[in-house]
C-alpha cells in the first residue's frame, strides 16, 4: 500500500526551497560589515594555518571562536571567504529553525507554525542569518539549550543530562559571551516544575565546572593573541595571569 503525501507537506516544502534558494543567491548582495570582514580574516587564518596562535582567540578583544572555527570549515569546501562565512551562518540559522521546531514540539505548544513563523522572520535572526557574524552560533545554542532543559526536566537521567546543559552553556558562551543570559531560563523552568534535585545538580555541575575549567580557559585564551596581536603562548605567561583567576570567576 503506498503512502500518499500530504499536499500540506509539499506546499511547504516548496515555500522552504524557494526560501532557501533565494537566501542563497543573495548572500553576497551585501557590501561586507566590518565586523564580518574581521570575523572572516580570522577564519581565513586559522583554515591557512592551525597553529596554537591561530586556535585560541583574545577573549579579553571581545573574540568568542566556535563561528571562525564553523566557518574556517566551510573553507574547506567554499572558495570565496566572505561567501563561506555567510553561508556557515545560514546553515546555522536553518538548524535553529529546526531546533527551535523540536522545542515547541516538546513543550507541545497548541499553536506551532506561528511561533515558529515569528521565531524564522524576527530580523534579528532573519537579518544575522544574512551576515557572517558571532549571534547566529550564540542563538542556535541558546536555542538547542532551551531544547535540552525540556528534555532534562521530562528524563530520568538527571546528572547525564545537567552535565550536557552545562556543556552546552558553555558553547553558547563562546559563541558570544552574552549569551550567558539563557541560564536564567533553566532555572525558571526547573522551579515551575519543582525538580529542585535537577536545579541543584545543575547549580552544582555549573559551579564546579566554572571553578575548574572557565578560569583555565579565560587564562589561554587571553594569553594566546593572533596575527601579531601579542605573544605566543607559554608557561610564565600562564602562571603570571594566574592572579586573574579569582576576578574571573567573580565576573561570571
Amino acid at each position: 500500500m503506498k503512502t500518499k503525501i500530504p499536499d500540506k507537506f509539499l506546499l511547504y516544502a516548496l515555500i522552504f526551497s524557494v526560501f532557501v534558494s533565494f537566501r542563497i543567491l543573495n548572500l553576497l548582495n551585501q557590501s561586507p560589515f566590518v565586523d564580518e570582514a574581521y570575523y572572516v580574516h580570522l577564519a581565513t587564518s586559522i583554515r591557512g594555518n592551525l597553529s596554537i596562535n591561530n586556535l585560541f582567540f583574545p577573549l579579553d578583544q571581545g573574540l568568542s571562536p566556535v563561528f571562525m572555527y564553523l566557518t574556517a570549515i566551510s573553507m574547506i569546501f567554499l572558495k570565496n571567504p566572505l561567501f563561506a562565512g555567510r553561508f556557515t551562518s545560514f546553515l546555522i540559522f536553518l538548524a535553529s529553525i529546526f531546533v527551535f521546531a523540536r522545542y515547541l514540539k516538546k513543550i507541545k505548544a497548541k499553536n506551532f507554525v506561528l511561533p515558529l513563523i515569528f521565531f524564522s522572520f524576527n530580523p534579528f535572526l532573519f537579518l544575522y542569518s544574512q551576515m557572517a557574524l558571532l549571534e547566529t552560533s550564540m542563538i542556535f545554542f541558546a536555542v538547542f539549550f532551551m531544547l535540552l532543559t525540556e528534555i532534562t526536566i521530562s528524563s530520568k537521567k538527571i546528572f547525564v543530562f545537567s552535565l550536557l546543559l552545562v556543556m552546552n552553556l558553555y558553547l553558547v558562551i563562546f559563541s558570544k559571551a552574552t549569551g550567558t543570559f539563557i541560564m536564567f531560563y533553566t532555572l525558571v523552568r526547573f522551579l515551575q516544575e519543582k525538580k529542585y534535585k535537577t536545579l541543584m545538580t545543575f547549580i552544582v555541575f555549573s559551579f564546579a565546572n566554572g571553578i575548574i575549567f572557565f578560569p583555565i580557559l579565560k587564562l589561554l585564551f587571553a594569553t594566546v593573541k593572533m596575527h601579531g596581536h601579542s605573544r605566543a603562548l607559554s608557561f610564565p605567561d600562564f602562571m603570571k595571569n594566574a592572579r586573574l583567576i579569582h576576578i574571573w570567576i567573580i565576573d561570571y
